[in-house]
């Protein structure tokens, strides 16, 4: 009997590394038959194409290759380059590649790793018309004083939307194909219209039109990078990381994935014969961004420690009221 849930990832060849790692990751938790997976290969390049579809079959996932300029016209788009892959843009066209027998579509960005069994996750069955999603960063930082804050609001007024109701990260999201068809065939036509207001691109044209048609899903599903600042790790069970800012752990053993470096290194080089690009971080490089990162913690909890206290309350109150 094939599984009615397709665990979906989009991936162009820089991220394909990423990619792999977090399937292999999700395999070591969950058997082939209790979902069907598939990796959509943005604009594949005719010399790795074979060599990583093999490599996705070794791991029970289907390679699908998919070609963003035969699906939406670029000209004259506003595109923030540095900030997401064109890539991403791929999560609007998955549905219409899937088999007619799958039920349910959970998508997953490919910086991620799976920490926990997500067969909870995979079993679930959102109620329908809705998009399950776990808040985004900028969700938190709603009602911040100063120019973040202020930029926040700006950008979700841009949008047309109330960020006290939410503001979903699109690096997870589950729904009925049904749901999923709807409410993502209308976040693209959103970001044809209004690509100027969409800053973070597909996630931005998700938020502008999913409204009511939300479920809220745990912070442990969608586990970001920052939280790792805010102390909160420690005292929780994240089930899925998501290594939401650069650089990305497979880059060098940077912080705050230390603790995850045995994992990534020993995941990276399993797949070390694809001969994927990779970004690979200097000594000196490392020691910047953790400078870097370590002034930003330090200045959060020295100067700002009731905003601190805050996203750690924020964060608690939204893993006990989520429905997953």
């Amino acid at each position: 009997m094939s599984a009615e849930v397709a665990v979906c990832y989009v991936s162009d060849v820089n991220f394909l590394l990423g990619t792999f790692i977090s399937l292999r990751s999700l395999r070591q938790f969950t058997a082939t038959d209790a979902a069907e997976t598939y990796v959509f290969y943005v604009d594949p390049e005719p010399d790795v194409i074979e060599r990583v579809r093999q490599a996705a079959a070794g791991y029970g996932a289907t390679l699908v290759p998919l070609r963003i300029g035969d699906q939406i016209d670029l000209e004259g788009k506003s595109w923030n380059r540095t900030h997401v892959p064109l890539a991403t843009l791929g999560r609007f066209y998955i549905e219409r590649h899937l088999p007619a027998h799958i039920k349910r579509i959970l998508y997953v960005d490919g910086d991620t790793l799976f920490a926990r069994d997500p067969s909870e996750l995979l079993r679930f069955v959102p109620q329908a018309g809705m998009l399950a999603a776990a808040e985004d960063i900028s969700y938190y930082a709603r009602n911040d004083c100063g120019g973040y804050g202020a930029k926040t609001r700006q950008y979700f007024a841009g949008l047309g939307i109330d960020g006290s109701r939410g503001y979903l990260n699109a690096g997870l999201l589950l729904a009925r194909r049904e749901a999923w068809r709807s409410i993502v065939t209308e976040a693209a036509r959103y970001f044809e219209r209004h690509s100027d207001k969409c800053k973070y691109h597909d996630q931005s044209a998700l938020n502008a039109v999913v409204g009511d048609r939300r479920t809220r899903l745990s912070p442990l599903w969608n586990f970001q990078t920052p939280f790792c600042y805010w102390g909160v790790r420690e005292s929780v069970e994240p089930k899925v990381f998501h290594f939401t800012e650069f650089p990305k752990p497979w880059m060098g053993n940077v912080a705050p994935w230390r603790f995850l470096d045995a994992a990534i290194k020993e995941a990276a080089a399993e797949f070390s014969d694809l001969r994927l690009p990779a970004q690979s971080l200097s000594a000196e490089q490392i020691r910047t961004y953790d400078r870097l990162r370590s002034g930003q913690a330090r200045r959060l909890s020295s100067r700002m420690p009731v905003r601190l206290l805050l996203r750690r309350r924020e964060f608690g109150r939204l893993v006990e009221e989520a429905v997953l």
